[in-house]
């Protein structure tokens, strides 16, 4: 137990999350908690940073981790565009598509709005285990604990009713045919930086930036056994979200 989260606890400024059935919110043997009274003694930090992940999804309708990965690759293929602009004109230009190809891929990202990621940060922010400081994000931890939740994904309707229905349009991103447009665009984004990532030396992508990707595409992988299991039970999202289910084995189709 984080010591930090030991004085909260004593202290009644957290409290182990319900879920709408009655028990504890459990997964993985991992017990989550949440600030009490609804949210009314949230830590400033993670307060904070609850209100940024709000913010930019309403300012940039991207996550963060989404901007960090774009803005890496970019920065790596302009300036191997130019290193090589004059010896290897070819060359340049196509570090140069790739740059187009990704501002075009946020931008649908940003007219569309909408994101299933969207759900899963803000609620990594709000629900903590005792492991953390509930004063800190960390956002290692909050990247495996949304990893974990979307092995369960009945917890998406759980979020979504008890939680994130008040910050985003939930009807939205429980309809079938939006899960799909979400899942596409990550398709693409999947494709596009896989090639990129094939390409690294032509490219001049840095090991941080190797990493980054990489990482994302772990995300994108895992979105997209997510989405294929919801858009199937779009009907039961809502209405069965709060039951404790067995956990699910998820394969890709």
């Amino acid at each position: 137990m984080h010591p930090e989260f030991k004085k909260s606890l004593e202290r009644g400024e957290i409290e182990p999350a319900i879920l709408p059935d009655g028990t504890p919110f459990v997964r993985d043997e991992i017990t989550y908690y949440q600030a009490t009274q609804g949210g009314i003694n949230m830590y400033m930090g993670r307060f904070h940073s609850f209100s940024d992940v709000l913010r930019k999804h309403d300012a940039l309708k991207i996550s963060s981790e989404l901007m960090d990965t774009a803005q890496a690759t970019k920065a790596d293929l302009l300036k191997q565009a130019l290193l090589v602009m004059q010896t290897n004109p070819g060359q340049a230009q196509d570090c140069i598509r790739e740059v187009l190809t990704i501002e075009d891929r946020i931008n649908q990202r940003r007219e569309f709005g909408l994101d299933v990621n969207q759900v899963y940060e803000i609620s990594s922010i709000w629900y903590f285990s005792e492991e953390e400081d509930p004063a800190v994000i960390d956002k290692k931890t909050n990247k495996r604990k949304i990893e974990s939740w979307m092995e369960f994904p009945e917890l998406y309707g759980f979020f979504l009713r008890t939680l994130v229905g008040s910050f985003v349009p939930l009807s939205a991103l429980v309809d079938k045919d939006i899960l799909e447009y979400i899942q596409n665009l990550n398709l693409l984004e999947q494709l596009d930086l896989s090639r990129i990532a094939l390409q690294y030396r032509t490219a001049g992508l840095k090991s941080g930036t190797n990493l980054l990707i990489a990482s994302r595409l772990e995300t994108l992988n895992a979105y997209e056994n997510l989405i294929d299991l919801l858009s199937r039970n779009t009907t039961s999202i809502l209405t069965h979200g709060s039951e404790t289910e067995p956990k699910k084995e998820v394969t890709t189709p």
